[in-house]
């Protein structure tokens, strides 16, 4: 009885020591592994052999060679999985214009996980080959109709759940790295002005009051500020929110920031829809303050 054929898996990442860790984890589940450093390295490999999965820490090169690989038909099917510690807007908008399969970061990302995510899209895969080779048939009797749309259904609701889940946790990923970006900007305000910027329930990166974070605090305006620590304070991504976490007026959905203790510390409360368990964040309403981040409703 002949072998069955090993799975191939190109791992592209500058970090050496983490893409062995995972080429050893796909090597104990019996595949093939190649690791590369240089997206032209991943080029001349994948001329001579397409894999069956691609992970990718994605540079701008990177992205392109991946939306390459898409347009090509000979590897079009090659599952792509991004696997990175970048949070910041260009690198996920690279990956969603790539067409990546999954999104992970490495920081909150167990090996085990991507080995199951990775293996569950080539059984996706080898589910639509199969749809499609029944369509090739020269016909169909009654039940065999109704069989093939019911698959074809649920692999479009299970593939619409996916890409949903995806762009939530990408939303997601997008507000908490601008709420760590407004705590930078408010440390070196701390450091300037030995107390943190006035406001009681202020709506960050509202263009009326706390567009940017200049000398005197939170400002309309900066222009004319001594000095600049946030010239573009981030507002929160409204899309997908349940409107738990809202200030300002009229009330709307953002980052609601507020000194306490008299320019000692602050407080900003900020709405996620999914749970970062490894983290301690939750989905539903989340604090930040000088000591870090925590789930729900910060101690006065």
């Amino acid at each position: 009885m002949p072998r069955p054929k090993k799975k191939s898996l190109l791992i592209v990442d500058a970090d050496v020591r983490l893409a062995k860790i995972y080429a050893g984890r796909f090597e104990e589940v019996g595949w093939r592994v190649l690791v590369t450093q240089k997206v032209a390295d991943a080029k001349k490999r994948i001329a001579r052999l397409v894999p069956d999965a691609l992970m990718i820490d994605p540079t701008q090169e990177g992205a392109d060679f991946q939306k390459e690989l898409r347009e090509d038909p000979k590897t079009a099917a090659v599952v792509q999985v991004v696997l990175t510690n970048a949070v910041d807007r260009n690198t996920i908008a690279r990956a969603v214009v790539a067409n990546a399969d999954a999104y992970f970061l490495k920081s909150h990302t167990a090996p085990g996980q991507v080995v199951r995510k990775i293996k569950q899209l080539l059984d996706m895969n080898t589910q639509k080959k199969s749809v499609q080779s029944i369509n090739d048939q020269s016909g169909f009797t009654l039940v065999e109709l109704l069989v093939v749309i019911a698959i074809v259904a649920l692999v479009i609701v299970f593939a619409a759940i996916a890409v949903d889940s995806a762009r939530s946790k990408q939303r997601d990923v997008t507000r908490l790295s601008n709420v760590r970006q407004v705590q930078s900007a408010l440390e070196d305000f701390f450091n300037e002005s030995n107390a943190y910027p006035n406001g009681e329930m202020m709506p960050l990166g509202d263009v009326a009051q706390s567009a940017c974070l200049g000398a005197s605090g939170f400002a309309a305006d900066c222009v004319t500020s001594d000095s600049t620590f946030l010239r573009v304070v981030p507002g929160a991504y409204e899309d997908g929110l349940d409107s738990i976490v809202t200030c300002g007026e009229p009330a709307r959905r953002a980052f609601c920031y507020s000194k306490r203790q008299d320019g000692e510390s602050y407080v900003i409360y900020f709405e996620l829809e999914n749970n970062f368990g490894p983290v301690g964040l939750q989905s539903g309403v989340n604090c930040a303050t000088p000591e870090g981040m925590e789930a729900g409703i910060c101690p006065e």
